[in-house]
C-alpha cells in the first residue's frame, strides 16, 4: 500500500525545526502504535561512508524519547505544549542517534562484531537474553530514499509479522510504500501514517502560534 501526502513536505518540517527524516520516523512510530497498541524494534538503515567499504548501520528509531511523545499523543488530557516539547526531544534525539550511528558509534555493529569473535562453545550471557533477541527482530524495517521524480520504492518486510516502510520527503510532499505479508495491515498503516503527519502538524502549529512568554 503507498501514501502519497500533499499536505507538506521538507520545507513545512524546517520550519517546524525538526529534522525532516527525524520527524517521518516519528510519524512511522506513532502510526504503528495506533494499529498496534505498542512499540516494537524499528530498524532505519544508516550508511557510514564516512568509513573505508563502509556500509550500514542501525538507527533504532523506538526510544525512550519516541515512548514518552507517543504516551503524550495519545493522552486525551496532553497539551499541544506538552506534546510539542515531547516531540522536539523525540526528533532531537533520533537525529542525534542517527549521526552517531554513521560515525560508528551505533552498537548494532559493534554487538555483531563481538559475536562473530566468539569461537566455538563460547557464549556471553547477552547474546542469550529475550530481551536482546526482542531487540533486534526488526519489527519495523524502514529506509529513507529521496529524490523529486521518485514515484515509489521499497522492499518487503524481513520477518513474518512485520512490516516494511520506504519513504521519500520532497520539498512539498511524502511517500511511503508499506509492505507486509498480512492482508489488511499496510492500507492500515497507511491510513495512520497520514492521521500521524495531520496531527503533527497541528501539534507544531499551535506552538508556534501559542502567545510567547514575556521577559
Amino acid at each position: 500500500a503507498t501514501q502519497t501526502f500533499h499536505g507538506f513536505g521538507k520545507q513545512q518540517i524546517k520550519k517546524f525545526k525538526c529534522s525532516p527524516d527525524a520527524f517521518a520516523q516519528m510519524a512511522i512510530q506513532l502510526a504503528y502504535y495506533r494499529q498496534f497498541g505498542c512499540q516494537r524494534g524499528t530498524y532505519e538503515s544508516s550508511a557510514t561512508r564516512g568509513f573505508l567499504h563502509g556500509r550500514t548501520e542501525t538507527t533504532r528509531s523506538a526510544s525512550a524519547e519516541s515512548a514518552a511523545w507517543i504516551a503524550a499523543m495519545q493522552d486525551p488530557t496532553g497539551t499541544a505544549a506538552q506534546r510539542h516539547a515531547l516531540l522536539m526531544k523525540a526528533t532531537s534525539a533520533h537525529a542525534t542517534y542517527t549521526r552517531e550511528a554513521a560515525q560508528g558509534r551505533g552498537c548494532d555493529r559493534q554487538l555483531l562484531g563481538l559475536k562473530l569473535l566468539l569461537k566455538d562453545g563460547e557464549g556471553a550471557a547477552i547474546f542469550e537474553d529475550p530481551v536482546f533477541a526482542r531487540s533486534k527482530t526488526w519489527h519495523i524495517s524502514t529506509s529513507h530514499l529521496t529524490h523529486e521524480q521518485f514515484d515509489g520504492w521499497g522492499w518487503g518486510e524481513v520477518v513474518p509479522d512485520g512490516i516494511g516502510v520506504a519513504y521519500s520527503i520532497k520539498e512539498r510532499s511524502m511517500h511511503f510504500n508499506v509492505t507486509c505479508a498480512h492482508a489488511g495491515w499496510a492500507p492500515n498503516l497507511v491510513h495512520y501514517l497520514r492521521e500521524a503527519l495531520v496531527d503533527m502538524a497541528a501539534v507544531c502549529e499551535a506552538a508556534a502560534a501559542a502567545p510567547k512568554p514575556k521577559l
